[in-house]
């Protein structure tokens, strides 16, 4: 958030972004800012075993993404200012039903 933008907000999403090379705490502690007393942040990630995470290991590492997620790396990351995950998803995203992504979900406390 910036000066002046408007918060809280009920849900924040990362959609194919934390892979990347982002400032995570930076994100997290805008995160937990921006969102209001039960607000939920949604993110998704390539999913470690999907067609993203099988070339990378192939390649030995992919030039575009600096971290490759798994569940529990995930759920670690969060955990200390989310607590746990309130929901998990493996997301299908062709007509062969090949993994692509996974989704994590968080509610924000009422005492953050």
């Amino acid at each position: 958030p910036t000066e002046g933008s408007p918060v809280p907000f009920d849900v924040v999403t990362a959609l194919e972004v934390l892979e990347h090379d982002i400032d995570l705490r930076g994100f997290i502690e805008n995160a937990v800012y921006a969102l209001r007393p039960g607000g939920k942040l949604v993110v998704t990630v390539p999913h470690p075993d999907g067609i993203t995470g099988y070339t990378q290991k192939l390649a030995g590492e992919a030039p575009y993404h600096v971290r490759m997620w798994t569940k529990a790396r995930l759920e670690a990351a969060f955990s200390s200012a989310f607590g746990d995950p309130i929901a998990y998803a493996d997301i299908r995203r062709d007509a062969c039903g090949s993994l692509l992504s996974m989704g994590m979900a968080w509610q924000k406390g009422g005492d953050q």
